[in-house]
């Protein structure tokens, strides 16, 4: 009777639930050059270049976690000269999420920013250096920023990236830009560990009887 009320627990135990990470999802755009800095007829900045990129998603998925923005192929002589800022026009929500970093070097390739990457753009890159491809936390000349503005809404909607080039002279392009967010949704998944409820205990132990029952019925009839 023990073997088979084990039995029992055993066979509920592999049905209980555990959980999955939420989906991730990806969303592109194309890009372009960049404006360079506005200048004066004697060679002095007078005012931004700003180069807009913006595209419409239709998904309405809920937001749980913003993960990062991508920029692919991206070229500039002196990175310091470059503010990126992320906009959900609906909404409003904002965020600049890099800014006068990276000094003297130059951006050339594909870059992360996210909000949990322990590497940063703060440090003296030398002139005509390429700063490596990678993850980088989000971050500005006054500290680190994050993207959890974003968090919690729909990501349907314009999303504008607004690129602006603070000083004239040197020059760079975006190939294309995205970010990627979680949903958060957590889908059951069969968890062969888990330990039942102590309901579900209870529920396997009458179930265990009834089969026990069963058992001893049959054995007196035979």
């Amino acid at each position: 009777m023990k073997k088979l009320i084990w039995a029992v627990m055993a066979a509920a135990a592999l049905t209980s639930t555990g959980f999955a990470q939420g989906t991730t999802y990806n969303y592109t755009g194309l890009g372009s050059n960049l404006n360079d800095g506005l200048m004066d007829g004697d060679g002095f900045t007078t005012g931004p270049g700003l180069t807009t990129f913006s595209f419409n998603v239709t998904d309405t998925t809920t937001i749980s976690n913003f993960n990062y923005v991508s920029l692919k192929n991206l070229s500039h002589t002196w990175a310091a000269d470059l503010k990126f800022q992320l906009t959900h026009v609906g909404s409003g929500k904002t965020v600049v999420f890099l800014s006068d970093l990276g000094g003297a070097g130059d951006f050339g390739g594909n870059y992360n920013i996210d909000d949990i990457s322990v590497n940063s753009l703060i440090g003296n890159y030398p002139s005509s250096s390429v700063i490596p491809n990678g993850t980088y936390h989000a971050e500005t000349f006054d500290g680190l920023t994050n993207f959890n503005v974003f968090d919690g809404m729909s990501v349907a909607g314009t999303w504008k990236l607004d690129v602006y080039d603070q000083a004239g002279e040197d020059i760079g392009a975006l190939g294309g830009w995205g970010f990627t967010i979680n949903d958060g949704v957590y889908n059951p998944q069969p968890d062969p560990q888990a330990v039942p409820e102590p309901a579900e205990w209870a529920g396997m132990a009458v179930l265990g009887l009834g089969l026990a029952g069963i058992a001893v019925r049959r054995r007196r009839l035979a």
